[in-house]
């Protein structure tokens, strides 16, 4: 393929760190060259479709032949011997093939960790300037690598991002709101996430500012943030605009409502498991029909938070009453769940007493309720 001419972009890392570069790319796919000068070195990545194939140094430790030897994959003595038959047109990787020192296939792993190993050393570059070229690139003679881009670049910045940098690639103010990119589940799956990684990830919303984001996470500020800021570079998180105060409020209310009303189901849940092998000893088979029955005799009280369910299986779909009470007045959810469950439960005894089940209010804890002095 013949290197074509195309939109050439300039800046400084200091205004726009390698991170919000690549992303960029990524983003768009789009292919080019970037390259990053700094204290008289030049690195540069090669990008294609939005990938990172490959990248070259001016570093001399960056050089395939100084990698191997770091790696253990080749001797000193190898590595001064192909040195010095090194010639225009005859890399020092392919003469380590030749001669037998390492493998086709180690040969690619060496240049992958060459590869990984400059744009990490990219990523914690504070300045310099950076140059983009948009534009396609001769491959014959590199290597191009199927490289995960994404965990890459969430490795970097996860194991070298500054404050500064963390808080630039958030839109400056920790009153940024953050939302899931459009097509932010087809590149979840390229991340391996660990738990508190993952947590992090489950808090944005399109709601939440960073700063609701980091009163949440059981994780410190700052690692919640690079997580947020490494999934932002890699294209699953976008910064949305900042909320004014009272509508941040009123939103963290909300998002503290919706997990007051889970809790309350799953402590119902938590019940059920406990009363329904009870049922089942004494009833058999008719134990979901009985538990179905009961359901059914709250529902027109309750349907606001009992519709589309069924607790045959002897549990609530807590998501379901989630949305289920969304359109009930903020600050009144939590109410209307609590008096669902406490009349449910009510019902499940009254059906179990019917159909002579003994015992199941030992069983069955009464419903716990935040509203003192009110009969739920």
């Amino acid at each position: 393929m013949s290197p074509e001419t195309g939109l050439v972009l300039t800046g400084r890392l200091e205004e726009a760190a390698f991170a919000d570069v690549m992303r960029s790319l990524l983003i768009s796919r789009d292919t080019g060259l970037i390259t990053c000068t700094s204290e008289q070195l030049t690195k540069t990545v090669h990008v294609q479709e939005g990938r990172i194939v490959f990248a070259q140094s001016s570093d001399r430790d960056d050089r395939l032949g100084e990698v191997l030897l770091r790696e253990g994959m080749i001797s000193v003595e190898q590595y001064e011997l192909s040195g010095k038959l090194i010639r225009p047109g005859k890399r020092q990787g392919t003469i380590l093939v030749e001669l037998g020192y390492v493998t086709p296939q180690e040969l690619v792993k060496g240049v992958r960790l060459q590869v990984e190993g400059i744009v990490l050393d990219l990523l914690r570059w504070r300045s310099g300037a950076y140059r983009i070229e948009m534009r396609d690139f001769e491959t014959k003679d590199i290597i191009t690598l199927n490289i995960s881009t994404e965990n890459l670049l969430f490795t970097g910045i996860k194991r070298g991002a500054g404050w500064s940098q963390v808080l630039r690639g958030l839109g400056g103010t920790l009153d940024s709101v953050l939302e899931r990119s459009p097509d932010a589940e087809s590149r979840l799956y390229k991340l391996d996430l660990s738990e508190d990684e993952s947590h992090a990830w489950s808090l944005v919303n399109g709601r939440l500012s960073v700063a609701q984001i980091c009163a949440m996470s059981y994780v410190s500020n700052f690692e919640t943030c690079v997580t947020l800021q490494a999934l932002t570079c890699c294209g699953l998180v976008h910064v949305g605009q900042p909320r004014d105060p009272e509508t941040q409020m009123r939103e963290q209310i909300v998002e503290m409502e919706r997990e007051d009303v889970r809790s309350i189901v799953e402590g119902f849940n938590q019940a059920m498991s406990v009363a329904l092998p009870v049922l089942q000893a004494q009833v058999g088979p008719h134990a979901g029909e009985i538990l179905d029955a009961a359901l059914d005799d709250v529902f027109d009280e309750h349907w606001d938070a009992l519709r589309e369910l069924r607790l045959s299986a002897g549990a609530l779909d807590a998501s379901v009453v989630v949305e289920n009470v969304a359109d009930v007045e903020p600050g009144n959810r939590r109410r209307v769940v609590e008096r669902a469950m406490a009349a449910l439960r009510e019902a499940v005894l009254a059906r179990g007493l019917e159909s002579g089940v003994v015992d199941l209010d030992a069983v069955l804890p009464p419903a716990q309720t935040s509203l003192p002095g009110e009969d739920a």
